[in-house]
This record gives structure tokens, C-alpha cells and sequence, in this order.
């Protein structure tokens, strides 16, 4: 529901982005919160988990930029 409410409310070069962020964020508090799941917390778990943000954050980037989304 609120996945069709942000496409209504603004063009998809807005909207996209703000979804593909949101939703990992989401999923990894209501595993946190609702599943019992443990974050890592060693030095090399976290260096992977920063490289695959850093990567999501890139793709999501490039995919706003393109002239397909402008339309």
C-alpha cells in the first residue's frame, strides 16, 4: 500500500529511490525486532556488509539517472 502510494504521489525518478532504500532498512529491523536475528558486529563481517550498502546505494544511483526513470 504505501509502495502505491509513493508511485501516485510523485514520479517514478523520486520514488524508485526512496523505495530501494527503505525497504532493505525495513526488512533488517523486522528481523531485528520481530525474528530475534543477530547483526554481525566482527571487523570483516561489517567491511562486507558496508561494501554490499555501498554497492546497493550505487546501482539505485545509476538506475535514478537513467533516461528511462525521467520519463
Amino acid at each position: 500500500m504505501l509502495s502505491q502510494s509513493s508511485y501516485q504521489a510523485g514520479s517514478l525518478a523520486i520514488s524508485l529511490p526512496i523505495i530501494d532504500c527503505l525497504e532493505p532498512v525495513g526488512a533488517v529491523l523486522i528481523g531485528v525486532a520481530l525474528f530475534g536475528e543477530q547483526l554481525a558486529t566482527s571487523p570483516a563481517a561489517l567491511a562486507v556488509q558496508a561494501v554490499g550498502a555501498a554497492t546497493a546505494v550505487a546501482g539505485i544511483v545509476v538506475l535514478d539517472r537513467s533516461p528511462l526513470a525521467q520519463a
